[in-house]
């Protein structure tokens, strides 16, 4: 009943994905990410959209989350393979293979409990991720052999790909960059699992987009490397590529002014009292604040769109609410309750990029769209 909510454009995903894909030129491996609900924008109708355009496979972080798009029938019928990224326990390992989940194994502790929970007669796919200067999660690039002797030595084991993870992949083009040095180090791992292995994956939004496989060179020539979008996919792809300008935001997020107000000058407005008028002035108060996901940095510090223009945020933002400064309008035709106003995304024709609003704060989109809390619902248009 509030008036707060997200819109989804699933038909902007889909474009979205067939931009990518154009990028990727047809390659085997294409693996768009739904974890964290889909950047925020919910999981499940996300992939019934991709599975439509032809995607079988997604990937997610934790197995609970695979578990989901399971039990939520995601892909409607189609069942895209779930790769799942995450660490893994005797618990969520059976969970994978009785969910049909595929776990990205990434230490000997997780190779050692396939061979322990799966009954011997059985198989479990997997790939194995590599580190190569990420160092977050993934195998020792020195264990490569000693990894390769163990799967090859455990039958209910089927290599179906090996993966690494680029720490700085908008860098993919400078040939001094650590992309093209984490690359050397991947190439020597897939000597190493030469013929063992169906698909080789590194490269995320922003290798992608910069296109890194088409370059001529003896190691940055992989042209059957898989991709795993991810932020692209949702419309924020790294701004190093003319193949990016396709690209646009999926979600929008709206509410509507539930209270106006005329104020003096000198007064202020919410807790603190950090914003004082200057001039006599007209405020309108929205159904959204930090409860939701929007975040408290922005007290004074941000804009939203109303009637197509930029109004400041003024005050500290509270739980459950948000004030802005109308004051612009005052003169304009009237303003009425329940109007429209753009937290951040599409207002008609204009837009307020997430991407910009989330450099006033010193963090990346990423932050602001998965934050969005479950008290906006997402309207898929």
């Amino acid at each position: 009943m509030r008036p707060t909510r997200a819109e989804i454009n699933l038909n902007v995903l889909r474009e979205n994905v067939r931009t990518l894909k154009k990028i990727h030129k047809g390659r085997d491996f294409f693996c768009p990410m739904v974890k964290a609900n889909a950047y925020g924008h919910g999981d499940v109708e996300v992939t019934n959209a991709l599975v439509k355009e032809g995607i079988e496979r997604v990937g997610v972080i934790l197995t609970e989350e695979g578990i989901r798009l399971r039990e939520k029938n995601a892909g409607e019928g189609k069942k895209p393979q779930i790769l799942v990224f995450g660490f893994f326990d005797s618990s969520s390992i059976k969970e994978c293979f009785d969910h049909d989940l595929t776990p990205v194994i990434g230490n000997f502790d997780s190779l050692l409990l396939i061979t322990k929970v799966l009954p011997k007669d059985k198989k479990i796919k997997i790939h194995l991720k590599f580190n190569t200067g990420m160092a977050r999660l993934g195998f020792s690039a020195s264990d490569a052999a000693k990894v390769l002797e163990f799967v090859s030595s455990h039958k209910n084991i089927e290599l179906e790909g090996i993966c690494t993870h680029f720490a700085n992949g908008d860098d993919a083009m400078s040939p001094d960059g650590m992309t093209q040095a984490q690359m050397r180090i991947f190439s020597g791992i897939e000597k190493i699992f030469e013929g063992k292995f169906k698909y080789s994956h590194c490269l995320n939004s922003g290798a992608l987009i910069s296109d890194f496989q088409g370059l001529e060179d003896h190691h940055r020539n992989k042209n059957y490397l898989g991709a795993r979008p991810g932020i692209a996919l949702y419309g924020y792809p790294p701004k190093i590529s003319d193949m990016a300008d396709d690209i646009r935001p999926v979600m929008s997020v709206h509410t509507s002014i539930v209270q106006m107000r005329n104020i003096n000058k000198g007064e202020t407005v919410s807790y603190g009292g950090t914003w004082k008028a200057q001039r006599d002035s007209l405020v309108a108060t929205l159904c959204i604040g930090y409860g939701d996901g929007y975040p408290r940095h922005f007290s004074n510090n941000s804009s939203m769109l109303f009637r197509g223009e930029r109004v400041p945020v003024i005050g500290r933002v509270c739980m459950d609410y948000t004030v802005i400064d109308l004051t612009e309008f005052k003169n304009k035709p009237e303003i009425k309750m329940g109007e429209n106003v753009t937290v951040w995304g599409y207002h008609g024709n204009q837009m307020l990029s997430a991407e910009d609003l989330a450099q006033n704060i010193n963090t990346i989109s990423y932050e602001l769209i998965t934050r969005l809390g479950p008290r906006v619902p997402r309207v898929y248009v």
